[in-house]
């Protein structure tokens, strides 16, 4: 009787190992959904526990809702876009295309301002938000919501690479997430291949929100290390400017009369408004800079792509590129 109840249940567990290999972690077989979980992921604010597959997704900040849709997963309730990027309905167009009509629920979020009853109302089991600068009130107030997954490092400093794999690990599809970087990745190496006067070029990327003052984003920004990716060498001086920075900030306002300290050979540069574009480009200090002097500026102000080059991610990077790139190698080109 021993040795039938020990065969008995030698052939139980072969038929649950052979149930469960037959699709891999982030297959969702059927009677498998749950496999992988639960999933803890640890932020700059905590470590977060997902127990099970989640199927009721919120994404807040940037690139959670792309790398989610990027994924398979349309989410039931995601950032409203409308004051980040200007666009009318409140949706990116690289995010329209994915949605296959279905409507999620647009959540209007600042950063001292998250809507936490409207959150709550859509009865998420997971709350994404892996490239934003979530406070640990915030962190904790939304992770009495459902399971929440902040920012792993510095606020709104997260690479899309990291943005892809963290949503990845969350979502159970950490091999299409791998396959998503990898693909992105490639579309840029491919760029700086086909781009070889992007080479030994220095380059920044300035902002103007402010009528004294130029904003400069440091080497460690995502859009200056997309930009690095491609080929360009981000100017040094602005590796010092970051070191001379408070801890924790991204960019780092430059006084009008300081600004021909930090003159690349190719500059790129999105106004907050028409007037501030016209006010800058009339400037003098800005006018005699050698990238506006040569025409290896790239000034951008079509909303939806500020944003896309300010916050590159998976599902973003082929419309911006296709949009970016032929206006960076005319700027490379015209260097002198």
């Amino acid at each position: 009787m021993r040795i039938t109840k020990a065969a008995a249940a030698l052939i139980t567990l072969v038929i649950a190992l052979t149930a469960c290999g037959g699709g891999g972690t982030d297959s969702g077989a059927d009677g498998d959904a749950d496999a992988g979980y639960p999933v803890s992921i640890t932020s700059a604010l905590g470590t977060t526990t997902i127990p099970s597959k989640p199927e009721r997704v919120v994404t807040l900040g940037w690139g959670s809702t792309e790398a989610a849709v990027a994924l398979g997963v349309v989410p039931v309730g995601m950032r409203d876009m409308s004051s980040d990027s200007g666009t009318v309905d409140g949706i990116l167009p690289w995010v329209k295309d994915e949605l296959k009509g279905q409507e999620p629920t647009l959540l209007a979020e600042k950063s001292d301002s998250i809507p936490y009853e409207r959150i709550a109302a859509l009865r998420p089991d997971l709350i994404l938000s892996v490239q934003s600068g979530l406070t640990a009130d915030q962190f904790a107030r939304l992770t009495e919501i459902a399971p929440t997954v902040a920012q792993p490092g510095k606020a709104w400093q997260t690479s899309w690479q990291d943005q892809t794999t963290i949503v990845g690990q969350a979502l159970g599809k950490s091999d299409e997430a791998a396959e998503l970087v990898t693909e992105g990745e490639k579309r840029l190496a491919d760029v700086k291949a086909a781009h070889p006067e992007f080479a030994g070029k220095t380059v920044a990327s300035v902002s103007v929100t402010a009528a004294g003052s130029v904003g400069y984003y440091f080497d460690t920004d995502p859009r200056v290390k997309m930009l690095a990716a491609m080929g360009f060498d981000p100017l040094p001086a602005l590796t010092q400017l970051r070191e001379s920075a408070p801890e924790g900030t991204f960019a780092a306002q430059v006084s009008w009369e300081n600004v021909p300290k930090y003159s690349p050979d190719v500059l790129t540069a999105w106004f907050l408004d028409s007037g501030m574009q016209s006010d800058a480009e009339g400037n003098p200090v800005f006018r005699n800079l050698r990238a506006v002097q040569q025409s290896s500026y790239v000034p951008i102000v079509d909303p939806p792509l500020v944003f896309a080059v300010s916050s590159p991610n998976v599902l973003n990077l082929p419309w911006m590129l296709d949009r970016y790139v032929p206006k960076l190698s005319d700027a490379a080109k015209a260097v002198r």
